[in-house]
């Protein structure tokens, strides 16, 4: 064919075309038929992913709603209540090991508060109590015994009975030293 007869062919209007083409697919069957395949095969791929994408999208929103309803049945929340009444068990096991560490601690403070002040700790630091022998009465002070008194004198280990021989009833130097500071 000519140019100027294709040139007249592309310019003739739209229902030309149609028949060229009915044209060509009368005489090309086998064409019309591969081409007709293909469009049969594409849209079979494109319905074949388009199903894959929407039982994904179910499989994903089923998983959710399953993990949902675990996190809400009875069991998983009994598991975490067996859980914690556990914990709690243990703990209460533990309480009287704890309170009885803790009560002897205290005590411990308070033995070693009571050393600090009991007349015995003063006995050990090397004073000693001293008593009238017949009556017991504490004596305090160098002027209620008399020359020749019994007394007994107690220490931090063990003790004595002694006789009065002198008495000074006034303060000795250090204890008038340590007055006037």
């Amino acid at each position: 064919m000519p140019a100027a007869a294709w040139s007249a062919v592309w310019a003739t209007p739209t229902s030309d075309w149609l028949a060229a083409e009915r044209h060509l697919r009368l005489l090309h069957p086998l064409a019309e038929l591969e081409r007709r395949q293909q469009r049969t095969d594409d849209l079979e791929r494109r319905l074949g992913e388009a199903m894959d994408r929407r039982l994904g999208s179910l499989r994903h929103r089923r998983d959710l709603a399953c993990s949902r309803l675990h996190h809400m049945s009875p069991a998983h929340r009994l598991a975490g209540l067996g859980q914690r009444l556990a914990n709690l068990e243990d703990r209460l096991r533990r309480l009287p090991t704890r309170l009885i560490a803790l009560r002897r601690e205290h005590l411990a403070g308070l033995a070693h508060a009571l050393d600090a002040l009991s007349p015995l700790g003063t006995l050990a630091r090397g004073y000693a109590i001293l008593r009238r022998s017949p009556t017991g009465e504490v004596i305090r002070d160098g002027a209620h015994v008399a020359k020749g008194d019994l007394i007994e004198a107690r220490l931090g280990r063990g003790g004595f009975t002694a006789r009065v021989e002198s008495v000074q009833t006034r303060e000795a130097p250090f204890a008038a030293k340590a007055s006037s500071l």
